[in-house]
C-alpha cells in the first residue's frame, strides 16, 4: 500500500546565469524525481540540463547566458505524516529491534538420608512392606525439609547410634537472560543478567537405646553472585590524597540511621518510636554495626536502593556491551578507515562469598555484645565488583594497514567486611593505545649467502603504551576513618614484530618494559624488562598434508619408469 504523496515546487531567479557553469539549487523535496523548467525574462523556456545530487538538491546548467534566469522545480513526495504516527513507527521500530532473547533457569535439588531402610524396586519405590516409600512426590522430585520427621514416623530409619550422618539438603538455582537489541543501524546492545545461588542444609538426628528421636538444630551454608547496577559510585574519586575522602562512603556511613529506622519499623512495628536512642541516633538492636543495617546502607550507597543480604530472582539488575560500527557509512570516514568501531562495556556483580547459620540465633530478640540483634544468618563479608573494560573503547583500522586501539577502562571492587566493621575499596582506571602495522610482502632471506632460503610474507609491527593508576584502601566504620594501604601508577611499553614463515610456524620478536610508582612509602618504585624471540608451530592438519609412504610410492614408481 502506497502512502500519501504532495506536490511541490520550487522557484528562483538568478540575475545573470553564465553557460557551462553549474548552479546548485537546494529545493529540498525529499525526493529525486523532479522536474526542471528554466525561462528567460521574456518567459520563454531555453535549453538547460540537471544532475541530480541528492533528494533534496540537483545542479543546473544553460548553454547561453541568461539574463533573469528563472527556474521552476517540480516533484512529487511523501506527504509529511502526523507526529504520533512518527512516535509509533519509531516505538514499533525500537520494539522490532529486539533481535533474540534467551532465558534458562536450572534449579538442581538434592536430599541425602543415611540409615534410610526401605530398598527401592519398581519407579523408585519400594514394595506394599513400607507403603511405596519413598513417597510418588519424592520420586518426581519435590524436596521436603518436613522429610525426615515424616521418615521418623513410618520407621523409615535405621534406630542406631552408629549412624552418624546429618540429613542433607542442597539447591542450586542458576538464572540467565540475555539479549541482543538493534534499535538503529549499527547500533548493537547486548543485555545479560544473571543468578547463581547455592544452598546447602544439614541436621544431624539420633535415636537413644530406647528408640526415643532427637535432632540437632539445622545448620545452613550457602552462596550467592548476581549481575548487579553500581553507577552511583561508579566514577571513583579520591577529593584529598591525605585523607583519601569518598562521597560514597560518607553516603554509606549516613544512611545507616535511615535503615536503622526501617528496620525497626519492620520488627517492632508501631512501638518502634520508643526504640529510639536520641544519643546515637540509631534504634534498639539496630545499631551502626548490625549486620543488616550494614548491608542495606551498603546496597543504598554503592547501588541506590535497599536490599537484604540474599536479593531474589526479581531483583536482578542487567549488564550490558555497546557496539556501534555506524561511522563505517560515512563517506568521508571510508576514504580513510577500512573499519572503525565504537565500544562500551559494563559489567557489575554482586557476590556474598559465604553465609552461614548463627549459631547463637534461636527464634528470640537476642542481643549480641554490641547491643545488635543477632541475624539468623550470619556472613563475613560481601563485594560489588563493577568494571568497564572498556568505558569508551575505538577500533580504527586505517586504509594504509595501519590499526589503531584506543581503550579507557575502569574497575571499583567494594568488600565490606561485616564482623570486622570495615570496608575495603579497590579502584584502578587504565589508558591503553595499541598501534599495528602490516608490511606486505616483505623478502627475508635465511642462511649461508649461497644456500640461503627465501621467504615472502608479511611483517607485523606491534606497539603499545599502557597507563594505569591503582588504588587500594582500608576504611573503618567505628571512626570513619581511611587508610591507603596499597597503590601505584603504571606504565606499560610492548614492542613486538611477528613474521610468518609458512602457514604454520611463525616467529615473534618482543620487548616489554613495566616501570611502577608506588604511592605509599614501604614499597619500592620498580623496573621490570622482558626481551625475546618465541616460535609456533601449528599442527592443524599435519596428518593430512605430512604423507611420508605415499611420497615413497610415488618415487619407487618414478624409478621403475
Amino acid at each position: 500500500m502506497r502512502g500519501k504523496t504532495e506536490r511541490k515546487t520550487y522557484e528562483q531567479v538568478v540575475k545573470v546565469f553564465k553557460p557551462n557553469r553549474a548552479k546548485l539549487i537546494t529545493h529540498n523535496f525529499g525526493t529525486r524525481a523532479v522536474s526542471l523548467k528554466v525561462t528567460d525574462e521574456n518567459g520563454k523556456v531555453v535549453r538547460a540540463s540537471k544532475k541530480i545530487v541528492n533528494n533534496n538538491r540537483i545542479r543546473v546548467t544553460v548553454y547561453d547566458t541568461i539574463v533573469n534566469a528563472k527556474i521552476q522545480l517540480r516533484g512529487t513526495a511523501a506527504a509529511k505524516r502526523p507526529v504520533i504516527n512518527r512516535v509509533g513507527e519509531g516505538f514499533l521500530k525500537a520494539l522490532m529491534g529486539i533481535r533474540n532473547i534467551k532465558f534458562e533457569y536450572n534449579r538442581t535439588q538434592g536430599s541425602m538420608l543415611s540409615g534410610f531402610l526401605p530398598e527401592p524396586s519398581y519407579f523408585g519405590m519400594t514394595n506394599f512392606s513400607f507403603n511405596g516409600a519413598p513417597g510418588l512426590g519424592f520420586v518426581l522430585g519435590k524436596q521436603d525439609e518436613d522429610f525426615l520427621e515424616e521418615a521418623v514416623k513410618k520407621n523409615y530409619l535405621l534406630q542406631d547410634n552408629i549412624v552418624n550422618e546429618p540429613y542433607l539438603m542442597t539447591r542450586e538455582e542458576r538464572f540467565t537472560l540475555r539479549s541482543t537489541i538493534e534499535p538503529i543501524r549499527s547500533l548493537r546492545i547486548t543485555l545479560t543478567a544473571n543468578r547463581e545461588y547455592f544452598d546447602n542444609n544439614s541436621q544431624y538426628y539420633s535415636f537413644d537405646k530406647n528408640g526415643q528421636f532427637s535432632k540437632g538444630k539445622l545448620f545452613r551454608t550457602g552462596n550467592l553472585s548476581m549481575s548487579y547496577l553500581s553507577l552511583k559510585s561508579s566514577f571513583f574519586n579520591i577529593s584529598d590524597r591525605n585523607t583519601y575522602d569518598s562521597k560514597s562512603f560518607d553516603k554509606f556511613l549516613s544512611a545507616r540511621q535511615g535503615i536503622s529506622e526501617q528496620l525497626a519499623k519492620e520488627h517492632y512495628g508501631d512501638a518502634y518510636r520508643s526504640k529510639y536512642n536520641s544519643e546515637t541516633g540509631y534504634y534498639e538492636a539496630f545499631g551502626p554495626t548490625a549486620q543488616d543495617v550494614l548491608i542495606g546502607a551498603f546496597h543504598e550507597a554503592y547501588g541506590g536502593k535497599r536490599k537484604g543480604l540474599l536479593p531474589n530472582v526479581s531483583q536482578i539488575l542487567p549488564n550490558w556491551k555497546i557496539t556501534y560500527s555506524g561511522l563505517n557509512a560515512v563517506p568521508a570516514m571510508k576514504k580513510i578507515f577500512k573499519r572503525i568501531n565504537i565500544d562500551h562495556s559494563y559489567k557489575s556483580t554482586y557476590n556474598v562469598g559465604g553465609y552461614t547459620t548463627n549459631l547463637d540465633y534461636d527464634g528470640t530478640d537476642v542481643l549480641n555484645n554490641r547491643g545488635d540483634l543477632v541475624p539468623e544468618i550470619e556472613v563475613n563479608s560481601i563485594t560489588i565488583d563493577e568494571r568497564m573494560e572498556p568505558l569508551l573503547g575505538l577500533k580504527m583500522e586505517w586504509q594504509n594497514n595501519l590499526t589503531t586501539n584506543v581503550s579507557i577502562n575502569r574497575g571499583h571492587l567494594m568488600q565490606l567486611n561485616v564482623g570486622s566493621g570495615m570496608l575495603n575499596e579497590s579502584a584502578n582506571s587504565e589508558w591503553v593505545f595499541d598501534f599495528g602495522y602490516r608490511f606486505e610482502d616483505v623478502n627475508l632471506f635465511v642462511g649461508k649467502s649461497h644456500k640461503s632460503r627465501k621467504f615472502k610474507n608479511d611483517l607485523r609491527i606491534l606497539a603499545g603504551f599502557t597507563l594505569r593508576k591503582d588504588y587500594t584502601i582500608l576504611r573503618q566504620l567505628f571512626d570513619g576513618e581511611s587508610q591507603l594501604t596499597a597503590g601505584q601508577e603504571s606504565f606499560l611499553y610492548k614492542l613486538a614484530a611477528d613474521y610468518a614463515l609458512s602457514d604454520r610456524l611463525n616467529v615473534r620478536l618482543f620487548y616489554d618494559r613495566t616501570v611502577r610508582n608506588p604511592y605509599i612509602s614501604r614499597s619500592f618504585p620498580s623496573i621490570v624488562s622482558n626481551v625475546g624471540f618465541s616460535v609456533r608451530f601449528n599442527f592443524t592438519d599435519f596428518e593430512k598434508e605430512y604423507r611420508p609412504f605415499a611420497s615413497r610410492k610415488k618415487k619407487r614408481i618414478a624409478k621403475g619408469n
